[in-house]
């Protein structure tokens, strides 16, 4: 738990899928508990129960955040396969409903955290036509898995995705999956040139902080 701690106090979780081992686990469900809010699916907080609050896509809540502001969570769709759809709880290859999150609020740059899933571009577009530009993106880019049929390289998707977005900042997530599919840092880096968006990559290393 000593690197957990490290982050100091939790005010909010965004869970983007909360129905597999691999996304939370029993140490993430306890760390749950400890936290004042966690926002997820409404399959997810119905079985997490506690302080969990499920959102359907495009529902928002407003948090009173700790320098005196607020901020509003608003839920938006997204899909756990990397096809295009706007389901919030169809569940595919068994891992469960996914769900985004848009942050905003007054003096909050716009972030968008597109969830675990590879982007959506319809979704892209819809989040940008409700809240865009954004400041940041945090965009899935993991292997879009389904093998019977050949899907859009992620770091493409991921790129293209970024541009609908009007992202300033691009941080892809599950870099450690890169090794394991064709998208690895080099390959991000490429398909974000391609769009001219080369210069707004941000690789996170894991369990070092990083301010933006």
């Amino acid at each position: 738990m000593a690197a957990v701690e490290a982050l100091g106090p939790l005010h909010a979780v965004l869970l983007s899928r909360g129905g597999s081992a691999d996304s939370l686990g029993v140490a993430g469900e306890r760390l749950l508990a400890t936290v004042p809010v966690t926002f997820t699916t409404t399959g997810a907080a119905d079985r997490l129960g506690g302080t969990a609050v499920g959102l359907r896509p495009w529902y928002h809540l407003t948090l009173a955040r700790p320098d005196g502001g607020c901020l509003k969570v608003t839920a938006t769709a997204s899909r756990s396969d990397g096809r295009d759809g706007r389901e919030e709880g169809k569940t595919e290859g068994g891992i469960g409903a996914v769900i985004g999150f848009v942050l905003t609020g007054p003096d909050v740059p716009t972030i968008y955290v597109g969830g675990d899933a590879a982007p959506s571009l319809d979704i892209a577009s819809e989040v940008a036509d409700r809240f865009g530009p954004v400041e940041l993106a945090v965009l899935g880019d993991a292997c879009p898995v389904p093998p019977d049929r050949p899907p859009m390289p992620t770091a493409l998707r991921t790129a293209r995705a970024a541009e609908i977005l009007g992202a300033r900042t691009v941080i892809p997530v599950h870099p450690e999956a890169w090794e394991l599919c064709a998208t690895a840092p080099g390959t991000q880096r490429a398909a974000l040139a391609h769009h001219g968006l080369e210069d707004r990559l941000l690789l996170l290393v894991p369990g070092t902080p990083t301010t933006l």
